[in-house]
């Protein structure tokens, strides 16, 4: 029996090695070339064929070599790569070289997983039958990356099974959450036009004030929010982003706010979308403005199989033990993954990189800082849940 933890743990050097170089030189979503190349000499190194997709996204392939399986199947692991414009605070010995770019999300973690675990894949290939793909996605957080990559690329056609993890410090470090059902909610940004007319700030009765209809705006898309949704189908709408005026005293023609709606069902999300067209078309006239919604960046819901949750909490329990594996909670934050399993079954865990500190425990802030000692175990689970799916067993 394949002892898959200690095979990882002897990568332990190198996991590190990879994400704080990953961690030094942080990219932007869809500007990863630095990080694209360094993945791809790393597989050049460890004798693993790749192809480049959708720009800066790689997907290697790991063939098996086990003989006397019926219809091997495929096996997707996928990571995604990209970092945040974010100004890093940690204090770490290799925090980012780059003004303003960081990884608060932990990508590094899981670009460097990935890597670890396609090379003790590609050293067991004696193990398993079929092909496992390592997809090393960019603009996760742009929620494009996944969509740009299939659309222009077959990669996922004859795929049985695709699986990935995202650390989290919400729960502690030596941890797996699972799910059986959503996991993360699915989301869609918008952008509020209001379209009024300009005035001396002196004589606020000359002009048409947008920043008065936009604030009534924000206001009112909460109180709509709470009214209209019902709690056993919850959803979340939030202006992150407010501009208006040039001047202090020019009463502003225009703003313009965008922010994100997050849901689990469709059906909520066409409620809330038609619930906030119709109410921006009315408050800004009602303020004798135009107004109008654009909506972009749409994402589904993640939502994992039942059969493979049956099996990821089998195999991740004889591989940590019960008492590591634990219920993840449902987060209404939203990850691109869904669109591999819109066709496909497929899975995404949470590990846990807790480190007990709140100020460094939340994502896309400049402390962020998970437990680097989550990944061995994060490399273990992956190489024994991608060999057993494949074992044909």
């Amino acid at each position: 029996m394949l002892d898959y933890m200690n095979l990882s743990l002897a990568q332990q050097e190198e996991l590190l090695r990879i994400r704080r170089h990953l961690h030094r030189h942080p990219e932007l979503s869809f500007q990863e070339f630095e990080t694209a190349a360094f993945i791809k000499d790393w597989l050049d190194n460890a004798g693993i064929p790749y192809r480049t997709v959708g720009g800066t996204g790689v997907v290697a392939e790991i063939t098996g070599e086990k003989a006397g399986v019926a219809a091997p199947k495929t096996v997707v692991l996928r990571a995604d790569i990209d970092a945040l414009p974010i100004t890093e605070n940690t204090g770490l010995p290799f925090s980012s070289e780059k003004e303003g770019v960081m990884h608060a999300c932990g990508h590094d973690m899981h670009a460097a997983m990935l890597l670890v675990t396609g090379g003790i894949l590609n050293s067991l290939r004696a193990e398993f039958a079929g092909t496992v793909k390592l997809v090393f996605q960019p603009a996760e957080e742009f929620v494009m990356g996944a969509a740009k990559m299939i659309n222009e690329d077959p990669f996922m056609d004859g795929v049985d099974y695709v699986l990935g993890t995202h650390v989290m410090c919400h729960m502690p470090c030596g941890t797996l959450g699972v799910r059986s059902a959503g996991l993360f909610f699915g989301g869609e940004r918008f952008q509020i036009h209001i379209e009024g007319k300009e005035g001396h700030g002196a004589q606020p009765h000359t002009a048409i004030d947008a920043l008065l209809a936009g604030s009534a705006i924000v206001s009112n898309t909460q109180l709509t929010l709470a009214r209209e949704t019902n709690v056993l189908d919850p959803a979340v709408a939030t202006i992150c982003m407010f501009h208006a005026g040039n001047a202090p005293n020019v009463i502003a023609g225009e703003a313009d706010l965008s922010g994100t709606i997050r849901f689990f069902s469709e059906k909520r999300r066409a409620a809330l979308k038609g619930s906030m067209d119709r109410s921006v078309e009315q408050i800004a006239g009602s303020f004798d403005c135009k107004g109008s919604v654009i909506w972009d960046r749409y994402v589904p819901a993640v939502e994992n199989d039942p059969w493979l949750d049956a099996f990821v909490r089998k195999a991740a329990t004889e591989l940590l033990g019960a008492d590591a594996v634990r219920e993840a909670a449902q987060l209404t934050s939203s990850d691109d993954f869904s669109w591999y399993t819109q066709n496909t079954k497929g899975y995404y865990m949470i590990l846990g990189s807790g480190t007990g500190d709140p100020e460094r425990s939340t994502p896309h802030t400049p402390m962020f800082t998970p437990d680097e000692n989550c990944m061995p175990l994060g490399v273990a689970t992956f190489v024994k849940l991608a060999v057993e799916l494949l074992q044909g067993e």
